[in-house]
């Protein structure tokens, strides 16, 4: 299996070097072996586009354990997952917007039906800029915001709608860390 394929979860040892900026690798092994995620075409597509978010979204220096262990931990749930993984990705991102520190206020009501993506909150009224999501759609983002990881065969999202969501978390992973 290659060690190296998408969200991959290797052990490494290596040579640091204060003179180098390149550094010498001298062991890699796997940390988990995936039971269907490099096997299954929908997952790997999924794994791939997720490999893509965190590799624009993470941009830590520090260590941060909790990040480490939620993005682990997800990603070796969807391994195991056997169906009703089509929306994960959009789960996964919101999630993550959690661990980077914008979640979103879970504040939706049938008087506060719109959902400004720059402030991160429902409110009544269309904001004065075009990063909002609009009733119907903004009741499925609730919807999503308020289901665990074990609670996806519940969700019955239609492919637009699906499509829509993730072009707004898309959107609200790229505007969030700009307002926080």
């Amino acid at each position: 299996m290659n060690l190296l394929g998408h969200l991959s979860l290797v052990e490494i040892v290596v040579y640091h070097s204060e003179r180098n900026q390149l550094q010498h690798l001298k062991e890699i092994r796997s940390a988990y072996n995936y039971t269907s995620l490099p096997f299954d075409v929908r997952k790997s597509s999924i794994a791939l586009f997720l490999n893509e978010i965190l590799n624009k979204s993470i941009i830590e220096v520090e260590p941060s354990p909790n990040l480490f262990d939620f993005i682990v931990n997800t990603i070796q749930i969807f391994d195991v997952m056997e169906d009703h993984f089509s929306d994960f990705h959009l789960l996964f991102m919101l999630q993550l917007s959690k661990h980077l520190g914008f979640y979103p206020r879970e504040n939706f009501t049938a008087f506060q039906p719109v959902f400004d993506l720059k402030e991160g909150l429902f409110r009544a009224d269309i904001p004065n800029h075009p990063d909002f999501i609009n009733a119907p759609l903004s009741e499925s983002f609730f919807r999503l915001l308020n289901t665990g990881f074990n609670e996806m065969a519940g969700l019955k999202i239609s492919t637009e709608t699906r499509r829509q969501l993730l072009e707004n978390a898309d959107l609200l992973l790229r505007i969030a860390p700009a307002i926080v």
